[in-house]
């Protein structure tokens, strides 16, 4: 890894082979995908993971509270939904065949993620952070204090 940056909970080894802002992109094996993909939603700060549509799906949550991802490890090319500010979700979908209006979500506000490697990692990244920071930019200032954004 050439920058010596892995992801994950404190503590927490990683494959040293990629990093999100440098590695080759998430590519490998479905669940090497997902796990990766799952390291990075664990760790935002206050992440919770939770199954209530099921086991199917893995819905990453801020203190248990507001969703900010949902995560389906099983399918392939791994898909994963995260909120989005609505002009740069169209703009997204534009640029990337990978990025597709939210499946079973408000299109306008959601956007689907194939990781099917063709998404730099870098970006990966930026959009699970930007999902993160719109959810909590609108949670009350109650569950802001209660869960403060960790950098």
């Amino acid at each position: 890894m050439a920058c010596g940056r892995a992801i994950g909970r404190e503590g927490e080894d990683l494959d040293p082979s990629w990093c999100w802002n440098c590695g080759p992109g998430l590519t490998g094996s479905s669940s090497m995908v997902a796990e990766s993909i799952r390291a990075l939603l664990l760790a935002q700060s206050h992440a919770t993971e939770g199954t209530p549509f099921g086991p199917e799906h893995l819905v990453y949550k801020i203190g248990g509270e507001k969703m900010f991802a949902i995560l389906s490890p099983d399918e392939f090319p791994v898909p994963v939904n995260l909120k989005c500010e609505p002009e740069r979700a169209l703009e997204l979908r534009d640029q990337h065949e990978a990025i597709q209006p939210g499946y079973h979500m408000n299109k306008r506000h959601w956007n689907t993620m194939l990781l099917d490697g063709s998404l730099p990692s870098g970006l990966i990244e930026e959009l699970v952070v930007h999902s993160y920071d719109l959810v909590h930019v609108g949670m009350t200032k109650k569950l802001k204090e209660k869960y403060p954004r960790g950098d």
